[in-house]
């Protein structure tokens, strides 16, 4: 069931809690906005429920009405409109199924702000905070604003065992989430560590709290937020503090390493690179720990030419500074990642490469090879004419099935120079039309690539369906199916994923390479960008959040001492800092204190809802409401939808509805029976005795079969307009089966709409649910 509602901006940012009154019987789940808000009877928050699910309680408060707390409004409204959603389940079946509600903010509460900062007037002055062994130095750099962030916040605090430690804080004019400034910070370290913590200016409460008198609840009243970005893997701890550093922590994570689907990431942008140096290691960045290391003939060298100095991963919404690439133009230079198990599953590799020179033939650039029957690879096609120049992907696959099994750009000499990696004719201008030796184009140029530039290559394979794809430059080359004959499924080389040159001696650098735990869409690979477009994030927490033992420190240090300030930062983790340095930026940063205002009725009891796939009656709601008996107002009744899409009504005298293909004219639709232009009749197939009751509805003879079976319309002349040959698909509780509004055949659409046009999203299938051959239950070996 749902309910829409209109909140206004205040109630969108009470901090009061929202309150359901409700009544039901047995079991509900509730949402506001697509988010979980409370659940009774149906097990953990989250836990995921089928649509036959019963109640795990028989616990019906109908006649009782119960008061959920769904927690802060601002956490879950938002301004303008807004919907409310229940899923209602019964433990009996053969019990009656109940819900009622009524939605409210407790008591309204506004907020005050206290302090905001927004950076706008960020001017690109730093401050430098270095710690070598205890001795510990703070240089500005530029004039600092005058009460402005830098200008207010006490220097970072550092321990005094750091072998090396620094800190750079910039009043960055170009960052922020708008562009208009934003705070970095910059913390680089190696050696022994030690505690630091980046301190942010004072806050002073003295016109909320009282001095001496300071409370829990002064705590709870105060609230911190601010947007950010960090490095991947960078970890603080938001702390607030007194003045002899008791403190009020809370955990604040700020970016994840990289996301759980990236199985491998191997970059080249290390400490220790430098132009030139040899590459001892590729460090995997997704901390899976399958670091790629030389193979015998070694690896390439560090090179600045980078394919762009700023790479976003959508998958870990971060941007990463690149500086270095791997040169591998020496023959045979390459690195290699050990075979691991943990590799064998769907998968999306990915790479950045450039060409400079001229490969000899079918040069391979990305490989897991397990011999000639079992691998994959990314290579260069040496094929004379026509494919010349492209990059593609081979597969071969130990049963024979697929040998060979190339994808690519199709349409051979067709293909533009744009979805080539490699063009060089006479001319030099980088057009394939300009090859002049019509037998073999590796003849034409001077070995040396009209167009070098970066290009980005991915191959993806989905082991359950076999379906292989193949991009070049974020676009759809080729997708292809495996064979699979014997039904053996896929089976990954047992071998090391190698990436680099495997032989030739000819101009050529990769970047960037990403191995992924499933086909990813081209939305979802790595990019070149010119500044950081990654979503920034929200921080927000209550000083009454933190450690209870602390907090308390705090209030009676704050009392003690008649205080009624305390100083906001972030406390350094290790995980927070490099050699190479990692940032955090921060922007919109608000401190605000809150007050009682009035409540707000937002859903009152009785109102209408509104059925939905899923979440309500399976039928839409349909029943006869001429009927004698509430009996026989089925909850799932079978109905039959005709629309008229013609520009005039058509008359259905004498045509007829029939489940038996040997008896077409089993129902017949009554004489005058019309449908009018653009309009639609509704047609209940429940086997209804209309005799002695006036129905509202016309009635089918039969009813149709939730396993599917035959359905026909004919004509008053006996011509089959719709037929269900082979029958109709089984069908599902809470979908109706229909043709969607953007054109196709049948679908299953989500949100039944009988009587009216057909809408909301449309699937071709459906999932059987699974079927485990051990019954469910505790077992004494696993």
């Amino acid at each position: 069931m749902r309910h829409t509602f209109e909140v206004s901006a205040g109630q969108a940012a009470s901090l009061a809690d929202l309150i359901l009154t409700t009544e039901f019987d047995d079991g509900i789940i509730v949402l506001i906005n697509g988010n979980e808000a409370v659940r009774c009877n149906l097990g953990a928050p989250g836990m995921f429920i089928y649509s036959d699910q019963i109640a795990f309680n028989e616990d019906a408060t109908e006649g009782n009405p119960t008061g959920l707390n769904l927690g802060r409004a601002s956490d879950l409204l938002v301004e303008g409109e807004n919907t409310i959603a229940v899923q209602v389940v019964n433990r009996d079946p053969d019990s009656s199924l109940f819900f009622d509600g009524a939605l409210r903010i407790d008591a309204g509460i506004s907020l005050i702000n206290i302090v905001s900062k927004d950076f706008s007037s960020a001017n690109g002055s730093s401050i430098t905070h270095t710690n070598s062994g205890g001795l510990i130095s703070n240089i500005t750099t530029g004039t600092l604003r005058s009460g402005g962030w830098l200008d207010q916040s006490p220097s970072v605090r550092s321990g005094s065992n750091w072998t090396d430690f620094k800190v750079g804080v910039l009043s960055d004019p170009g960052a922020g989430e708008n562009g208009d400034g934003a705070i970095t910070y910059t913390l680089s370290g190696r050696g022994t560590e030690d505690e630091a913590t980046l301190l942010f200016p004072p806050v002073d409460m003295s016109a909320h709290w009282t001095t001496g008198a300071i409370t829990a609840l002064n705590l709870n009243e105060t609230r911190i937020s601010f947007l950010y970005q960090g490095s991947p893997g960078t970890v603080f701890d938001f702390v607030a503090e007194s003045g002899d550093g008791l403190i009020s922590a809370s955990g604040f994570p700020v970016v994840a390493a990289s996301s759980d689907e990236t199985l491998g990431y191997w970059r080249f942008d290390d400490g220790v690179a430098s132009n030139g140096a040899v590459v001892l290691v590729a460090n995997d960045s997704s901390s899976n720990g399958f670091n790629a290391i030389p193979t015998s003939r070694g690896g390439g060298t560090y090179s600045n030419d980078v394919p762009g100095t700023i790479i976003f991963d959508p998958l870990a919404n971060a941007a990463r500074s690149n500086q270095f690439s791997m040169d591998v133009s020496a023959s045979n230079r390459r690195l290699s990642v050990p075979n691991n198990s943990a590799l064998n599953t769907s998968f999306t590799i990915e790479m950045f490469v450039k060409i400079n020179g001229e490969p000899a033939g079918y040069h391979t650039f990305l490989r897991r090879n397990a011999g000639s029957n079992s691998r994959w690879q990314i290579d260069f096609d040496h094929g004379n004419a026509g494919a010349f120049g492209r990059m593609r992907s081979r597969l071969d696959t130990p049963d024979g099935d697929n040998a060979n099994f190339v994808l690519g750009p199709t349409g051979g000499s067709s293909v533009p120079a744009e979805r080539r990696i490699w063009v060089d004719t006479d001319s030099g201008n980088g057009l394939v039309s300009s090859y002049n030796d019509p037998s073999d184009w590796s003849r034409d140029g001077n070995g040396f690539n009209d167009r070098p530039e970066w290009h980005h290559v991915a191959l993806s394979l989905d082991e359950n369906s076999g379906v292989v794809k193949f991009y070049f430059d974020y676009e759809l080359m080729q997708t292809r199916a495996l064979v699979d004959n014997d039904e053996s499924g896929y089976v990954h080389p047992s071998s090391a994923i190698e990436f680099g040159k495997f032989g030739g001696n000819y101009g050529v650098l990769i970047d960037e390479i990403r191995y992924t735990g499933r086909p990813l869409d081209q939305d979802e690979f790595l990019r070149v960008v010119d500044n950081d477009p990654g979503a920034w994030a929200t921080y927000e927490i209550d000083l009454a959040n933190g450690d209870v033992d602390e907090q308390t420190a705090l209030i009676n240090y704050l009392n003690s001492n008649n205080l009624t300030a305390f100083t906001p930062g972030l406390r350094v983790r290790e995980e927070s800092y490099s050699e190479a340095g990692r940032t955090i930026s921060l922007d919109s940063f608000q401190v605000d204190y809150t007050q009682g205002g009035a409540s707000g009725d937002l859903v009152k009891n009785n109102q209408i809802w509104r059925y939905q796939a899923g979440i309500g009656e399976p039928s839409g709601g349909v029943f006869e409401p001429a009927a004698p008996v509430e009996e026989m107002r089925a909850e799932f009744v079978d109905w039959i939808e005709l629309s008229n899409n013609g520009a005039s009504g058509v008359d259905l005298t004498g045509w007829s509805l029939s489940d038996n293909e040997t008896d077409l004219r089993k129902w017949s639709f009554p004489p005058g029976t019309t449908i009018p232009a653009g309009g639609y009749l509704l047609v209940l197939a429940d086997d209804l005795d209309t005799a002695g009751i006036s129905p509202v509805y016309l009635h089918t003879n039969f009813k149709l079969d939730a396993g599917g079976e035959y359905l026909a319309l004919v004509d008053d002349s006996g011509v089959l307009q719709t037929e269900f040959a082979g029958g109709f698909p089984r069908q599902l509780d809470f979908y109706s089966l229909g043709l969607p509004p953007g054109g196709g055949g049948y679908a299953y659409l989500s949100e039944p709409s009988p009587g009216a046009a057909n809408g909301g999203p449309a699937y071709a299938g459906v999932v059987e649910k699974p079927d485990f051959d051990t019954p469910s239950g505790f077992h004494a070996r696993s």
